[in-house]
């Protein structure tokens, strides 16, 4: 991937077309990225984002996707988002349905970083629709590995072991080990949530593995600060470390706010007793940087985590019960579940806060009622969704009632409240 896409820089002129320069800079970008070559991927990443300034998307699926790529890659709180926005209008308008999957795909695991998550699963299961129809068994593969990621954080068992299968299969069949490799780390955190610790860690070195068979060496997916933590469970402390500090190291030479944050989060895990602290501060304040809500929450968590043992119950109750704010709103039931435990450990009896109405609705449901709420009219809403005027209507009605309003305006106030 680096050596095609060096040469596609290579081949750039200064007169050429904006999209010849944006389909290189991000093809470079990303693969650099995923080799940890440094800030040589958000570099040429910014690059092609400055490209795109001025250029039309419509009718070129490949400059779509690009967008996608770009600001997914960079995982900056600003970075790219109106490039996704773009793309997404740019595909809906005028793109083959052929072209929506890959589309959906950036943009589901765009929201999937921040507290939109039903609006990400309705972005991935519509994708994964329009794949199969289309035969796009590759994007089909990615798209469930997808979703199995929102599945394991949803605490969703019977979805997450149906979608990994099929994945397993796919990724068997047309060799798409990195989408395999997804689905993996899916569910090594679902063992790591339910508290499984020997479990996690066989699937964490899984990852590990594929990973070193690709050449992917991205601080942003790589598996180490999860296996500090595995480690920490398991008693291992001095392996945590060593793998802490090794990450670190990645971490900084490439610079940007996740890795970065990932890394201070392990080393607070295995910092001696009066220095954990100012790591899990770092790492919250490299998360502030990022959209990424439910990092944020796993952060407070590990945080409040060490504060309890350290007896500083104080401090802890408020770092569990902002996880646990968290973690509830977004629907993520077996990271709650433990975050209770330690309220229930320190002493603490913590209420629970209803889930967002939105977990209410099916992803089809969720998709129309966003469609809607941004003023579609129900025959446009179903020309870009690929659906019937009457099935839109009948997935309407079903909306209204479990929202329990009976208007477009009252849709628009919730679909696009605050809290979206």
């Amino acid at each position: 991937m680096l050596a095609t896409a060096r040469h596609a820089l290579d081949l750039v002129r200064p007169d050429d077309l904006p999209a010849a320069g944006i389909a290189a800079h991000t093809a470079y970008g990303c693969a650099a990225v995923m080799a940890a070559l440094g800030d040589a991927g958000p570099r040429h990443l910014r690059a092609a984002e400055e490209l795109f300034r001025g250029t039309e998307l419509a009718g070129e699926p490949l400059l779509m996707v690009c967008a996608g790529v770009v600001g997914l890659f960079l995982r900056e709180a600003e970075a790219g988002r109106d490039l996704l926005e773009r793309a997404h209008a740019a595909a809906r308008a005028d793109a083959p349905a052929a072209a929506l999957p890959q589309v959906l795909y950036y943009l589901g695991r765009d929201l999937a970083t921040t507290e939109r998550w039903a609006a990400a699963r309705a972005h991935y299961e519509e994708g994964a629709r329009l794949a199969r129809e289309t035969n796009q068994n590759n994007w089909l593969t990615g798209l469930l590995a997808a979703l199995t990621q929102i599945d394991t954080l949803e605490g969703r068992s019977s979805e997450l072991h149906a979608h990994a299968a099929e994945v397993e299969a796919l990724a068997d069949r047309y060799q798409m080990e990195l989408f395999r490799a997804w689905m993996v780390a899916a569910r090594a955190l679902y063992e790591l949530a339910a508290g499984r610790a020997g479990a996690a860690l066989e699937q964490l070195l899984r990852l590990r593995a594929i990973h070193l068979e690709l050449g992917i060496q991205d601080p942003d997916i790589d598996p180490a600060p999860d296996l500090s933590e595995v480690n920490v469970r398991l008693g291992n402390h001095d392996v945590a470390a060593v793998e802490a500090q090794a990450f670190l190291e990645a971490a900084r030479i490439k610079g940007q706010p996740f890795a970065l944050a990932r890394a201070e989060r392990a080393l607070g895990l295995v910092a001696p007793e009066g220095e954990f602290a100012a790591h899990f501060e770092a790492a919250l304040a490299n998360l502030a940087r990022t959209r990424d809500t439910f990092e944020m929450a796993r952060t407070y968590l590990s945080y409040g985590e060490r504060l309890r043992r350290a007896r500083r119950r104080g401090e802890a109750r408020r770092h569990l019960a902002a996880a646990l704010e968290v973690f509830d709103c977004l629907g993520a039931t077996p990271w709650s579940q433990r975050a209770l435990a330690e309220l229930g450990a320190g002493g603490d009896l913590a209420g629970r806060r209803d889930e967002s109405v939105r977990h209410r609705l099916t992803p089809q449901e969720v998709q129309i009622a966003l469609a809607l709420a941004q003023g579609q009219t129900t025959r446009e809403a179903a020309a870009k969704l690929f659906l019937s005027p009457k099935t839109v209507e009948y997935h309407l009605r079903n909306v209204y009632d479990k929202l329990e309003i009976h208007s477009r305006e009252e849709l628009r106030a919730i679909m696009n409240g605050p809290a979206e």
